[in-house]
């Protein structure tokens, strides 16, 4: 009789401790899209609201991409664009630092800003 009870009071417990628990899906679709659009300030901010292992590395992913595009913006200054890119890929490096594409780009970055400061010193 006891393990009877004891069998249903322990299904009743869990049961109420699993409907509390909530399984949080973080949808990237939205980003994905603004990402197509090249609308990375708007992805951006809404990955820098995810926690996952898989929105970070979108994140790191989305960080490069928009770092490259700056790169190549010809209507900024060098030092703009340059300063621009190297704190999106210190943060890409930051989010995944296995993302080879980031960590490559931005050591690029630090030794082509490094030699043209000592050939202007």
């Amino acid at each position: 009789m006891f393990r009877k009870h004891y069998n249903f009071v322990l299904i009743i417990l869990l049961s109420a401790l699993l409907g509390s628990c909530t399984v949080f899906t973080e949808d990237l679709t939205e980003a994905r899209k603004l990402a197509v659009e090249k609308k990375y300030q708007e992805a951006l901010a809404i990955l820098d609201g995810f926690k996952s292992g898989n929105s970070k590395k979108y994140n790191s992913k989305l960080r490069v991409e928009y770092a490259v595009e700056i790169l190549k913006d010809l209507n900024q200054s060098k030092s703009e664009r340059h300063q621009l890119a190297k704190t999106l890929l210190e943060e890409a490096v930051r989010l995944d630092p296995k993302n080879t594409r980031a960590r490559t780009f931005y050591l690029a970055l630090l030794k082509t800003t490094t030699i043209e400061e000592e050939l202007v010193n």
